[in-house]
């Protein structure tokens, strides 16, 4: 298992439920929860492993300061948050060093196996800028040895600045300098809807670059707010990969930290893997009747408890975050192992959409019907190309 659940707003219940236990590990939320919360649910998730959970199961502390200033809620009753975080000079290495040994005395405080670096969002995405963050990351792990928890270093990568091989690529000379065993790695997508899927072929195929490149120097990498594009970061050779419940109903994007500006924030979303698609309830309903449901579908712990509910026209919300997590996290296990493909996952969609336009079971989202897996395809066919030696032009 190598798939991580990303803590949220009230989703400390997902950590003992039934049908979404596959995951290796879960990453806290300090926005959301105080450390006293924090470390109950650490506590009460260890006193459960008897009843059939990993032994092993990894917490992972990530400071969070990333978060825009109107959303860190609980984050500032955290001993290391800093009051005087957005009126200081962020560039004082020395700042971070001493952010640095608050982190890590937290960390061991919660017990937590992985500890990420703190980081900052940073207004400009430069060559040094990265050398700065890396540097921080490298004092990290300098200041963690010894310690019962394994460093990991933070870095947000926006997606524009790796859209062609060479700028990944010397991206990812930069972050290889880092000290830590692991990357967590986090993409930004400025421009993109939080509702549609990762659509840029270029920025795609950059960020896969970036990856593959990080895992070929001994730097395993978790690819941190993950969604159905998992499946291209295991591509690329990504060691793990992180989701949290409300990727069903939000894409992963710069947006991702503001509420929906327009209507169905609370709709249930399905998640289809032969369609690599969320689907609306009727969607849904449709495609079940048509016989167009996956067999992973169908296997999914909590497809009869939806289709149950949907058929009857009753609330599944909260069925749908599980079933969103219980694919993920077994898709991401069947990927890891080999027993699937990204390219047999996004072909067979492909024929699966061609199906849906032939019966004219259009989705209820006029944009929801699969044109971003041609740029997927795309950026696959040139990443494999390029390993193989075929392509020379990326």
């Amino acid at each position: 298992m190598t798939s991580f659940h990303q803590m949220a707003h009230d989703s400390q219940n997902l950590l003992e439920a039934r049908g979404v236990s596959g995951f290796a590990g879960a990453i806290v939320s300090p926005v959301n929860y105080t450390e006293a919360e924090t470390a109950s649910h650490i506590h009460d998730h260890q006193d459960a492993s008897p009843l059939g959970f990993p032994a092993d199961f990894s917490f992972i502390l990530d400071p969070q300061l990333y978060y825009p200033t109107s959303e860190r809620w609980k984050l500032k009753t955290w001993p290391y948050y800093p009051s005087d975080f957005d009126t200081s000079d962020l560039s004082s290495l020395e700042y971070w060093c001493e952010l640095n040994l608050k982190v890590i005395a937290c960390s061991e405080r919660l017990g937590v196996r992985f500890a990420c670096s703190p980081t900052a969002y940073a207004k400009r995405f430069t060559p040094e800028q990265y050398k700065f963050v890396i540097d921080v990351g490298s004092d990290f792990a300098r200041a963690s040895r010894g310690k019962n928890f394994t460093p990991m270093q933070s870095v947000i990568v926006n997606m524009a600045a790796v859209n062609d091989a060479r700028a990944a690529l010397a991206l990812a000379s930069i972050i290889s300098a880092t000290e830590c065993p692991w990357v967590y790695l986090m993409f930004r997508s400025e421009n993109q809807d939080p509702r549609r899927e990762l659509a840029e072929a270029d920025e795609l195929l950059g960020a896969m670059h970036l990856i593959s490149a990080l895992e070929r120097a001994d730097i395993r990498v978790m690819v941190a707010y993950s969604s159905s594009d998992l499946v291209l970061w295991k591509a690329a050779g990504a060691t793990a990969s992180a989701t949290g419940k409300f990727f069903n109903v939000r894409r992963f994007t710069k947006s991702r930290f503001d509420p929906p500006k327009s209507g169905g924030g609370n709709l249930p979303y399905w998640f289809e893997e032969s369609l690599l698609a969320f689907l609306r309830q009727g969607d849904l309903l449709k495609l079940d009747k048509a016989g167009l449901l996956s067999a992973a579908s169908k296997q999914n712990h909590f497809y009869l408890q939806v289709i149950t509910r949907a058929r009857a026209n009753k609330p599944w919300k909260a069925q749908s975050f599980r079933q969103f997590m219980h694919w993920f996290a077994d898709a991401e296990a069947r990927l890891h192992a080999g027993m699937v493909t990204a390219r047999h996952l996004i072909e067979t969609a492909q024929a699966n959409w061609q199906k849906v336009h032939e019966q004219k079971l259009y989705p209820e989202e006029p944009e929801n019907r699969g044109a971003w897996l041609q740029q997927w395809l795309d950026a696959l066919d040139h990443f494999e190309g390029r390993k193989s030696g075929t392509d020379s032009a990326a």
